[in-house]
Formats: structure tokens, sequence, C-alpha cells
């Protein structure tokens, strides 16, 4: 609707203009920060509100993952949003790892997860099939990044270096089997080919 994209548009102003605040002047950097942090809520609210991965939810394999990928990255959106609210935007330390993970980490790699299977193929121009085990690396990224800004929040320093551990290795392990899927989708089209060429090539 009119009014829904017109709320949309007030969120990705006020983003717009925190930074303009921050970056005209280091005095005007809370300001700025808190400013775009109001952007940074409101974007994760119109989202949660109005995005199509709700009805997606029902559908399975990959339309589900990409939802719930999608789902999680704007709630860790809203949260960076609070942290950076709470603290007035004058976060230094623990406090602005935490938002910056919670939002870095929790929202734009979300966002990756979810549709690196959908575009990826599309970009590579071969397809590959979907497996449930994509949950796996997507998982451990959420549970070990909640980790992460509770010891932040808590200052608890073991659990953070376990976290941040962790978070590279849901990372490299979502690549990993990005490849292997690619791969797999390789040779299913390959034998699909010989398959179809049987006929034609004693």
């Amino acid at each position: 609707s009119l009014s829904g994209w017109l709320t949309f548009g007030i969120a990705i102003a006020f983003t717009v203009a925190g930074c303009g605040i921050a970056a005209l002047s280091p005095l005007g950097f809370p300001t700025g920060f808190v400013v775009t942090a109001t952007g940074w809520l409101l974007v994760a609210l119109w989202l949660l509100v109005h995005d199509i991965a709700y009805p997606n939810l029902k559908r399975p394999n990959l339309p589900r993952f990409t939802s719930i990928g999608l789902l999680l990255g704007y709630g860790w959106l809203a949260l960076g949003a609070l942290i950076v609210l709470g603290h007035g935007g004058t976060l230094s330390g623990l406090a602005y790892d935490a938002a910056l993970h919670a939002v870095f980490l929790g929202f734009v790699l979300s966002l990756v997860f979810a549709h690196a299977p959908v575009i990826l193929p599309a970009v590579v121009g071969k397809p590959f099939p979907f497996r449930r085990v994509l949950y796996a690396p997507a998982a451990l990224l959420h549970l070990s990044l909640a980790a992460r800004v509770l010891a932040d929040l808590t200052t608890l320093p073991l659990l953070r270096e376990w976290a941040g551990l962790f978070n590279v290795v849901a990372i490299v392990l979502f690549g990993g089997l990005l490849a292997t899927l690619y791969r797999q989708g390789e040779s299913s089209l390959e034998l699909a080919f010989r398959s179809g060429s049987a006929g034609f090539f004693p």
C-alpha cells in the first residue's frame, strides 16, 4: 500500500540522514548514530510486517530456508538498532562490538545465507540441489552470534572468543557446502546428458 511504502521511505530517510549527520562532524556522531539506528529499527519493523517471507514459511525446502533466514536477519537488525539506541549513540568497546556484529553478521550475513542458494545458480548458469544440511551452518551462525552478543553485553571474554571462532566456522562451512552442492549439480547434469545421449553415441 501507499502508506506502507511511505513508512519504508521515511525509515530509509532516517538511515541516510543519520549517516550524513555523523559524517559532517565528529561531535555529531552520537546524534547521527541514534538517527541511523532509528532508521534501522523502522526498516526492520517494516520488513517484519510487510515481507512476503511469511507465506513461504509453509513451503518446503529452499523457500522455507530463505524465509527463515530473512526473518532472523530482520530481528538482528532490530536488535542492533536497540543496542545503539540504548547507549544513546555513544557506543564503545564491547557494546559497539555487539551492535556491529548484530547488524553486519546477523542482518547482512543472514541475507547472504538466505539468498545465496537462489542467486548463485543464476550467476554461474548451472543449478544445484538444495539440501537441508544448509540449515547447519545457518543455525551455527545465529547461535554463535547470539552467544557473542550475550558475551559482549555481560562481559564474558571466554564465551566471546569461542563465539567468534564459531562465527568463522559457520561462514566457512556454508561456503564449503555450497561448493559441494554445486559439484553435485554439475555431476547430475553430466549424468543426465550422458543418459540422454546414449541413443546417439554408442
